[in-house]
């Protein structure tokens, strides 16, 4: 079911943009390769998200918790 336009956190678009765009330009690698330049292991553990999965299995919120996390540490 889509989120309803007061259930979504305002997000970086660019930053957003970049951490996707990264995982999902190399599909069959993890997301600890992919993500290399981005999130560290730490990152993902915080998250509770397993970096051992491909760009695909990851649901939204998991894209949208790492880009809020990132931009936490900008």
């Amino acid at each position: 079911m889509p989120k309803r336009p007061d259930e979504i956190a305002a997000l970086g678009d660019a930053l957003f943009a970049r951490s996707a765009a990264a995982t999902f330009s190399q599909r069959r690698k993890t997301l600890k390769n992919t993500q290399a330049g981005l999130a560290q292991a730490e990152d993902f553990a915080a998250l509770g998200i397993d970096p051992g999965l491909r760009a695909e299995a990851l649901p939204l919120a998991g894209y949208e918790a790492i880009t809020r996390r990132l931009a936490a540490r900008a």
